[in-house]
């Protein structure tokens, strides 16, 4: 599992940091990039009404959900190798939906206005490969702001 980020994003991390995280990808061709009808960025869960959230409340939100992420990841694909070959009947519909699947999601957070909602703000998250039933639930919804640093 990793996060998506900027070129410059990316460039502002240590070497060791950068393990963590993959550069996005912008397409050139109208229509190819994140939402887009068709895409295999299309958004995996997005909130809104959300009161303005400072980068260190963004930035837990965004490990939380990597963790969230990772664990489904790391736990579907650990089960379906225990299980390979010994489950018969309806529990094979689950395996051969899964097959050839990858569990080695990336996420990407956009963060910003809330356009039906003025002055409020609003997060989406895209998920490459693009989640499908059953594939990870939506996390929950980011928390209030801190009142404190």
């Amino acid at each position: 599992m990793k996060w998506t980020i900027s070129q410059a994003e990316f460039n502002k991390l240590t070497q060791a940091e950068r393990k963590f995280f993959t550069v996005e990808k912008t397409a050139k061709k109208k229509g190819k990039g994140y939402g887009a009808p068709g895409s295999k960025k299309a958004a995996w869960v997005s909130y809104g009404d959300l009161p303005k959230l400072g980068t260190r409340v963004r930035r837990k939100y965004e490990i939380f959900c990597g963790g969230f992420l990772y664990f489904y990841d790391n736990t579907l694909s650990e089960y379906l190798k225990e299980v390979n070959g010994k489950v018969k009947g309806a529990g094979n519909k689950f395996l051969t939906y899964f097959k050839g699947k990858s569990f080695n999601h990336t996420m990407r957070f956009e963060w910003g206005a809330d356009k039906q909602k003025p002055g409020r703000r609003r997060v989406t998250i895209y998920l490459t490969p693009p989640a499908g039933n059953p594939d990870p639930p939506s996390p929950p919804a980011p928390p209030p702001p801190e009142t404190s640093n």
